[in-house]
């Protein structure tokens, strides 16, 4: 008995696919959206764009709004931040 059977009514190739390359797509799409999440909320927070932030935080998309968000709407995506020196001021 396969452990996904219950989606084989909705996805009859999934018999095919053995469970543990099933289980680790699932873990490895879990970490992305969680990262990419993380990212983006991050982001929302520090620049002040709370309906971002709530959208970002409510709608679960396995990553694709959080990089629309990052990619088109981050406030700070252009700024050019200076490199600290390693020497010491003199």
């Amino acid at each position: 008995m396969h452990p996904f059977a219950f989606m084989q009514d909705l996805f009859p190739f999934l018999s095919a696919v053995p469970a543990g390359l099933l289980l680790a797509l699932f873990v490895l799409l879990a970490i992305w959206t969680t990262v990419i999440k993380a990212f983006a909320l991050w982001h929302s927070a520090r620049n002040g764009q709370t309906f971002w932030f709530v959208a970002l935080l409510v709608v679960n998309s396995l990553g694709v709004l959080e990089l629309v968000y990052l990619l088109a709407f981050r406030k700070d995506k252009r700024e050019l931040r200076p490199v600290a020196s390693a020497a010491p001021a003199a």
